[in-house]
């Protein structure tokens, strides 16, 4: 996991090439939905709004095969992580309603007792998860609000 704070010069450095297809997405913003960033799929933009809930509604995630830089836009959120990727053994396979790791979306769920670490997002903050990093977003920082956010996947092979 890396964070930092767009417009920071160490943060923009750090960011690279992510930093690149971030602005192009920030240039071509949509209200919501997926952004096509490569043709080939490869890279892609998701801009959502969602409500936070309280950490314990919320589930930790992974991805196997997609980076995730989350970008938050609007409002405020807490997010859940393992400081370390998850090791064999530690993956459920099913969220709480039973259901497997999807492939197709590449995303499961880990099992709810393992700890974790939290920090605060505000606008204009990131965060990158490699695949195998748990994380667990969308968590509220006192009351439940709205947030909207970027969130660039990027397939790493």
């Amino acid at each position: 996991m890396i964070a930092g704070h767009l417009g920071d010069e160490f943060s923009e450095k750090m960011l690279g090439e992510y930093a690149v297809w971030i602005n192009r997405a920030l240039r071509e913003r949509l209200p919501s939905g997926r952004l096509e960033l490569e043709s080939d799929g490869r890279v892609f933009a998701n801009f959502d709004t969602n409500m936070t809930e309280p950490q314990d509604a919320r589930m930790a995630e992974y991805h196997r095969r997609y980076l995730d830089v989350h970008v938050i836009l609007e409002g405020q959120e807490r997010i859940g992580f393992r400081p370390e990727a998850l090791k064999s053994g530690t993956e459920t396979g099913s969220d709480s309603a039973g259901i497997p790791y999807s492939e197709e979306k590449d995303i499961g769920f880990a099992d709810p007792a393992l700890s974790l670490s939290y920090a605060d997002f505000r606008p204009g903050d990131f965060v990158i998860f490699y695949p195998g990093e748990l994380h667990k977003p969308l968590c509220c920082i006192g009351e439940p609000g709205e947030v909207k956010k970027l969130i660039l996947k990027v397939l790493i092979p």
